[in-house]
This record gives structure tokens, sequence and C-alpha cells, in this order.
């Protein structure tokens, strides 16, 4: 699909900067909207959104097509990032994962196709002693990777791909991960268990 832009492809807002407060450590994420345009046609946008500060940060975009029901993504961003998406409305929400005030800019531009980018979204916590921890799998995720705060545990840690009706569908141990991560295919959720107690990293690897 492609489209010149054109007058009604026009967004009432293309672009905002952004200073997200400190993070305080261990507190729940607190998310600011900075951008919500809208046109009156459907075109490619090519959103980026990078840190002035160069600190890490996350992203919650939602967007409509003008006759599509409305998608979302969650992204984990290191310094900035770019997604393209098909819509006429977009909504754009920022938190800071920096302890320090992070200045974050976000542009919308339009293109005449399809920009493929690569992103991904993190999940964070701790694993406790044979205590399974469920993860749901956030949109647009095509496979997974697990990783430890201390490199020693990752043998004790075992990942299961549950499908829809409560299966089993795979099981492997966390140091026996693909180098490019654990394929997700039709899994529902995905299960962490570890026989010694783990702070952990999930990080879903995105085809947005």
């Amino acid at each position: 699909m492609s489209r010149e832009s054109t007058p009604r492809c026009e967004l009432t807002r293309r672009d905002a900067l952004e200073a997200l407060p400190v993070r305080v450590n261990g507190a729940a994420l607190s998310f600011k909207r900075v951008l919500a345009p809208e046109a009156q046609e459907s075109t490619w946008r090519l959103v980026e959104l990078f840190s002035v500060d160069l600190r890490p940060f996350e992203a919650r975009l939602s967007w409509t097509g003008a006759h599509s029901a409305s998608q979302y993504a969650q992204l984990t961003i290191t310094r900035g990032t770019r997604i393209c998406v098909w819509a006429r409305s977009l909504t754009i929400d920022l938190a800071n994962l920096s302890g320090s005030i992070n200045k974050v800019a976000v542009s919308i531009g339009d293109t005449q196709a399809f920009t493929p980018s690569r992103n991904r979204y993190e999940l964070r916590g701790t694993l406790s002693t044979f205590v399974a921890r469920s993860l749901s799998i956030p949109p647009w995720a095509a496979s997974l990777r697990v990783d430890t705060s201390n490199p020693t545990a990752m043998p004790n840690v075992t990942i299961r791909l549950i499908d829809g009706n409560g299966n089993l569908m795979a099981a492997l141990l966390g140091n026996a991960q693909p180098g490019d991560g654990v394929p997700l295919g039709g899994a529902e959720k995905v299960e962490l268990a570890s026989t010694v107690v783990a702070e952990y990293r999930a990080a879903f690897n995105l085809t947005v």
C-alpha cells in the first residue's frame, strides 16, 4: 500500500519536545501524552523518537486508519528509534527510564511506502525460587530473549511457551536460547521459572 501525501493526510501536529521527569528507582512508570495528532485520511507515517539527553525511555503508540481498528505498540528505547505505521490518527505517550530528567524529541513524517523498522519491548522483575512468573506477550512480538543480572543464574532459569489451551509448547533453559531469541509462534503467554532467586530482563523482539 502506498499513497502520495495530500492535504487530507496532513496531521494537526507533527512534532514535540518533552522533558520527562526523573524516574524514582523501583517506582511504576509515569507516562505522559506528548502527541495526539489527526488527519482526514491515512498514509504511511514514519515516527521518530529520540532522547536529546541520550537516556533510555519507553513509548506507547496507538494509531487508527481511516477504515481500520485501533492498533498499538509498546517500545523500550535505548536512545532513539523509528517506527512506520499506516495511520490517520496517532497518540504517543512517553515514560522516562532514567534517574535524570530526559528530554525526548518526537517527529512524524509521511512516506510513500512502508519503511521497515526493528524495535524491542522489555519487562523486568524478580524470579523467586520454584515460583513460575507469567509474562503477557506484547503486540507485534516475534521472539524473546531472557537475561539475568547474575549470568551464573542462567542455567537455572527455564523458559516455557504456553498455547491458548494451556498446553506446554516448548521449554528450554536460559543458557540454551538461540542467538536471535526464542521464536514465539502461536504462544499465548510465556512462563519463567528458576531454581534460584534471580533478577531478570525479558526482551521481546518486535516486527515494527
